[in-house]
């Protein structure tokens, strides 16, 4: 494969990755990185340099480590104990297994209402599970960032 068709290759892939930091059905930031360090190693480290590379992988390790802590500390801000943050984790983890990324919002939403509902009334278990949900969207907003300097690095690099 020559040069010119591995960039277009990555520089495809990235903007599909960026694009699944935001929609949930596609991997996102694994998307670019998984982009970035096939052309590095086709390149042989010429244009994506290994440095470069651990650069790209802190970053996408970092988004994706936030991206679900944000859903967690919503909890916590709206007001849930720790059975509704802890609500929120497997309700967001079974969410992503049934429903796929969307089920992420949904099931972090409903785990914090369902476990707070057992300590709290409607209202307080409801404002937990508000903050959970608006914690996940804050989540993508981040990994939407972080995939933006993602794609910034790759695409200073091999242009």
């Amino acid at each position: 494969m020559s040069l010119l068709a591995g960039k277009i290759l990555v520089v495809v892939f990235s903007l599909v990755g960026l694009a699944g930091t935001i929609i949930p059905s596609l991997p996102g930031i694994l998307l670019i990185w998984l982009a970035a360090g096939i052309f590095a190693y086709a390149t042989e480290f010429t244009l994506i340099t290994s440095k470069s590379l651990l650069y790209l992988t802190g970053l996408a390790l970092l988004g994706q480590l936030l991206g679900y802590l944000f859903s967690l500390v919503g909890a916590r801000f709206g007001g849930a104990t720790k059975r509704g943050v802890t609500g929120a984790l497997i309700g967001a983890v079974i969410g992503l297994i049934i429903a796929g990324p969307p089920g992420l919002f949904l099931g972090s939403f409903l785990g914090a209402v369902l476990l707070e509902l057992s300590q709290k009334d409607l209202s307080a278990a409801l404002r937990a599970g508000l903050g959970a949900l608006l914690g996940a969207m804050g989540g993508v907003v981040l990994e939407f960032i972080i995939g933006l300097i993602m794609v910034f690095m790759v695409f200073t690099a091999i242009f």
